[in-house]
């Protein structure tokens, strides 16, 4: 039997993800198979080596202003994207630090853990999965990790290994459930950031990162619920002996996820908490 965490995209919606691990973490559930997309990038590996406090004060306490910085209009013409994420690396920079990728290649050498992340090539149009020993150092695993946030468009791809452009995996595989089947998981914790349909959003949809914005949350809808679908039917199938436990929230968590805001965070955090409480309370009734 192998438990499987999946986190999907979401940018600061990340905090739900935070709060829905806390409490599957205190119903002493092991991971042995960590994925993550974007947000979900950023906290697996840190789940995966025992960092999650460092990991839960940062989606406590980070702010927009830290992460991203919108570049000169009149420079727009030669830049590749809208935001600067020279923030954002500096943060996951010192988040990961050398010891804490030392123990991400180490989990690398044993059978029964695998950490991988989700990056999506802009040459070939693939998805790319990486792991801690894909990657010659901590730099390019510090870039793999940048790559798999940067929402194209709005923030800067990344070059990796083979001098190719990648950005958020979330393009292609916003919420990799099919990845944990992949790597053999039997119980698939799928934790996803935006409820089962697009809302109605009232907006004039004046400025470009709005329209953006939204243009990339109706894309990664129909990639998102076309991935858990394909799962779903999947694990139903009695053959396959799979079993997926989906936290997702029921309303929408009042954020576009570029807004990191201290205070709607926290509350996200606790909303994931109570989400997941009631979801592993409806399991364990069935």
């Amino acid at each position: 039997m192998k438990n499987a965490l999946v986190i999907s995209g979401g940018g600061s919606k990340g905090a739900f993800a935070i709060g829905a691990i806390e409490h599957l973490l205190e119903l002493g559930i092991k991971f042995d198979i960590l994925i993550g997309t974007s947000t979900g990038a950023l906290i697996a590996p840190m789940l995966a080596t025992g960092h999650f406090e460092t990991v839960k004060h940062v989606y406590q306490n980070v702010r927009t202003r830290d992460l991203l910085r919108r570049h000169w209009w009149i420079t727009m013409p030669w830049r590749r994207s809208i935001y600067s994420t020279k923030g954002l690396k500096s943060l996951i920079d010192k988040l990961l630090l050398p010891g804490i990728y030392s123990d991400l290649l180490s989990l690398g050498l044993r059978e029964d853990k695998l950490v991988l992340i989700c990056t999506t090539n802009l040459n070939t149009g693939s998805t790319h999965y990486w792991a801690p020993h894909d990657t010659p150092n901590r730099e390019a695993y510090v870039d793999c990790l940048l790559a798999s946030c940067n929402q194209p468009g709005l923030m800067t791809p990344v070059k990796l290994r083979g001098n190719e452009w990648h950005v958020d995996g979330g393009v292609k595989e916003i919420a990799p459930v099919q990845a944990a089947i992949d790597a053999g998981a039997t119980n698939i914790y799928a934790i996803v950031l935006d409820t089962p349909r697009p809302l109605y959003i009232p907006d004039e949809y004046k400025r470009i990162p709005q329209i953006l914005l939204r243009a990339l949350d109706l894309m990664f809808y129909e990639i998102r619920e076309n991935d858990i679908s394909i799962v779903e039917e999947e694990c139903c199938k009695a053959i396959y002996k799979r079993k997926l436990v989906l936290i997702r929230p029921e309303e929408s968590l009042f954020t576009d996820g570029l807004e990191f805001i201290p205070e709607q965070m926290q509350s996200m955090m606790r909303i994931g908490y109570e989400r997941a409480k009631e979801v592993m309370c409806e399991e364990k009734h069935e």
